[in-house]
């Protein structure tokens, strides 16, 4: 079976890499700069108060713009208020986690160990609402591909739609040379008897300014949200969140992904050993289901799939316009997706527990390390998050069970259309779960 043009979706595409991490250095500890005056049970109050208001904010916009928007085209089966939400509870967790015993010991220098607790505490809500905004601008648009391995019987290739949310710099030019032609092309039409445009090149149009760069939906999301927090004001007129000492220009760009070929999963290029506390817990939160929450994880996998290729949604939806040829197609690419789940779970293990990398030493040469996403951090924070992403065996186990469940469809004993409508009503099914309200 063809794998499917996916791979937790535009990660594949040829990305810059950033610099190889610096060598780790021992922390002295951060006591993040909290004074008894910001801990107080009054301010502790705001703070939980107003966290309570943006949540109801994020969930609010989240579910406008991606569950029930103006556009169909804009509605997103996986980036919905559930994924954000689950991303939000495991980064208030993982917040926690990567405050270090040295981090820790420092605090208590100017605090009381309720201060501290409540400095923590403070820590913890800054990233989680934060993080319930990672995805609060998620523009695309849908393109139409020819299946490199799939025809019709007629002989005409099957055509997949894509969904894009960003471009590799290369495209850039020619998408903008592409809109200025047909922008004159345009202005020809009426009176001045030029061709009108097709839907295709008006569609084109419509949503020329939908998709940028890589990065651009990080950097957006971040200005919304940081404008918003910005607005969150305690009685004496202080600002009652922050990021913890990290500029807004980093924020969320450590969720930004890339592939890993070695380990055969999604990476996060800007993800390093300077990532603040507060974008370090957002990234891994944002690629945690399958070392914390299988649930989550395998419940999450087919509206990902649908959501980055909406003609499988159609087909899935309405099988009767289905010739046989499509027909199988789409089985081809939901298995194989199912596949990849393990993988992909695998890959995150690796890059959570260490894998040996070839990197560019001291004095320039290779050698070969042991690295992982948790490079930067203390040894006791370490610890704590390898047991925090304890159950990615779990998750593999459970991802090899669905694949082979949905492979043995197709073993010969079903007829395509008996096995292609169980294969259809399992994914089906999982829409529906995930749909559900948070």
């Amino acid at each position: 079976m063809t794998e499917p043009n996916s791979e937790r979706s535009r990660a594949k595409e040829e990305q810059p890499k950033p610099p190889e991490q610096a060598p780790e250095t021992e922390s002295r500890g951060m006591d993040y700069g909290y004074k008894p005056e910001d801990l107080t049970p009054e301010r502790m109050a705001e703070v939980r108060e107003a966290a309570a208001r943006s949540r109801t904010e994020s969930l609010q916009t989240l579910r406008d713009r991606f569950e029930r928007p103006k556009d169909r085209a804009d509605r997103l089966l996986f980036h919905s208020s559930r994924h954000s939400v689950g991303v939000g509870e495991r980064t208030r967790d993982i917040a926690a986690l990567q405050v270090s015993n040295a981090d820790k010991a420092k605090m208590l220098e100017t605090l009381t160990p309720e201060e501290s607790e409540a400095a923590i505490e403070r820590i913890q809500t800054n990233a989680e609402i934060l993080a319930l905004d990672h995805d609060r601008v998620n523009t695309s648009v849908i393109v139409e591909v020819e299946d490199p391995d799939a025809k019709h019987a007629d002989g005409t290739p099957i055509m997949r739609k894509v969904r894009k949310r960003s471009l590799k710099p290369e495209e850039v030019e020619a998408r903008e040379d592409r809109q200025k032609a047909l922008e004159a092309k345009k202005a020809k039409v009426g009176a001045l008897g030029g061709e009108a445009l097709t839907p295709e090149e008006a569609d084109f149009l419509e949503n020329f300014k939908k998709v940028g760069i890589s990065g651009t939906n990080e950097t957006k999301s971040a200005d919304e949200s940081e404008a918003k927090l910005q607005e969150a004001r305690g009685a004496d007129g202080s600002p009652l969140f922050r990021k913890d000492g990290v500029s807004k220009d980093e924020t969320f760009a450590a969720t930004v992904p890339g592939w890993d070929k070695q380990n055969n999963t999604v990476e996060q290029i800007h993800l390093s050993a300077e990532t603040s506390l507060t974008d370090r817990s957002i990234a891994l939160s944002d690629l945690g289901e399958a070392g914390h929450d299988p649930d989550a994880y395998i419940l999450a996998a087919d509206p990902l799939l649908l959501e980055d290729y909406p003609d499988i949604e159609e087909a899935v939806r309405n099988p009767e316009k289905l010739d046989e040829q499509t027909k199988l197609n789409v089985a081809q690419r939901i298995v194989e997706w199912s596949k990849s789940q393990i993988s992909f779970a695998e890959g995150r293990k690796a890059r959570i527990e260490g894998y040996e990398k070839e990197v560019a030493g001291a004095d320039g040469t290779k050698e070969k390390k042991i690295v992982s996403d948790l490079d930067g951090s203390d040894e006791d924070v370490k610890e704590r998050m390898k047991a925090y992403f304890n159950k990615f065996d779990e998750s593999i186990a459970r991802a090899r069970a669905v694949y082979e469940k949905r492979l043995a469809l197709f073993s010969g004993e079903k007829s395509l259309d008996e096995a292609f409508e169980e294969l259809r009503q399992l994914v089906l099914d999982n829409l529906e779960k995930y749909a559900e309200p948070v």
